[in-house]
């Protein structure tokens, strides 16, 4: 039997625990985007992140970051790791778009919540 220090914290197999939300509910344009880049970066033709990596990463996540994060900002958070570990981004690099993006949200009037926004040459 796996111990409660052995067991990762999306295994909840034979535990206690609160029930499961499953709702349906449209995805929001963000959803869409990390879901989009996540399968291309496993696309054959590019091959930077396998299904396995990404999972890897999310299940490598903190508890107080997988419990507080979407299932979306999970993918995109393990995925990011993984990059990372990789050396493919660097995290200097990603402070610096993460910051870039921000700057632009703020100044963008129309900015719908939890969105980003890829412009071009950035």
């Amino acid at each position: 039997m796996i111990s409660d220090q052995q067991r990762r914290q999306h295994d909840l197999g034979a535990t206690e625990h609160p029930p499961f939300e499953l709702d349906e509910h449209e995805a929001s344009d963000v959803d869409k985007r990390v879901d989009a880049m996540v399968n291309l970066l496993a696309a054959p033709e590019i091959s930077r992140v396998r299904p396995d990596e990404r999972r890897r990463g999310i299940e490598e996540l903190d508890d107080e970051a997988y419990h507080s994060f979407s299932y979306y900002q999970r993918w995109l958070a393990g995925v990011t790791n993984i990059l990372v570990e990789k050396g493919i981004v660097g995290a200097p690099e990603l402070v610096a778009r993460l910051d870039a993006v921000k700057r632009r949200q703020a100044a963008d009037t129309c900015n719908e919540p939890g969105a980003f926004h890829v412009h071009a040459g950035q």
